[in-house]
């Protein structure tokens, strides 16, 4: 039924949204928007990524040397998300020392690049309308299985009641290419 794909078209969407809502919580404490953070500044070097948990001292040893601040602000699984900040113009230099450290950066979805709760209000609503969604196409659904029931119902019953000639007439034709065999008696 088409209203079974728009099901499961809305339900991936919903599992999307989630995924951007557990991503999010990362930012839970942040109170800036995030659009600015992952934006290109002139005169500074601001990056989000991953860093594993057993690197983040010694990196952020390294980045002051730099005049670049290492700030962790979540923790997860071998590893912290990170802020960086630090003066532009030294990119290499900075890439070389994340490229040892095993630095992943953080891409954020367009929904994500404003403030945290705002971003988390407009994920919640679009959760909620999905959610209404599915269940207005789950009851089209339902009521497209019951008007088709009897008629269903119906054909099983043929095809149970067609079952042992279907199987007695495919145990005597034999078919090749052009060529059919057709074996049996007649009392």
């Amino acid at each position: 039924f088409a209203a079974d794909e728009a099901i499961q078209a809305l339900a991936a969407e919903s599992a999307r949204i989630d995924r951007q809502l557990d991503t999010l919580s990362r930012f839970a404490d942040f109170d800036l928007d995030l659009g600015r953070l992952s934006a290109e500044h002139r005169f500074l070097d601001v990056r989000l990524g991953t860093v594993p948990t057993a690197n983040v001292g010694r990196l952020r040893d390294a980045l002051s040397l730099t005049g670049t601040l290492l700030s962790s602000f979540a923790a997860g699984e071998g590893s912290e998300h990170c802020v960086l900040v630090g003066p532009g113009g030294r990119q290499q230099e900075i890439d070389s020392l994340l490229g040892t450290a095993g630095w992943r950066k953080v891409e954020l979805p367009p929904e994500l690049l404003t403030h945290p709760r705002a971003a988390r209000r407009q994920l919640e609503d679009k959760r909620s309308a999905l959610a209404a969604a599915m269940a207005e196409k789950q009851a089209a659904a339902d009521a497209q299985r019951a008007l088709w029931a009897g008629e269903l119902a119906a054909a099983e019953r043929r095809l149970a009641a067609a079952a042992p000639y279907a199987e007695t007439v495919g145990n005597a034709l034999r078919v090749r290419g052009g060529l059919a065999m057709i074996a049996g008696w007649v009392p």
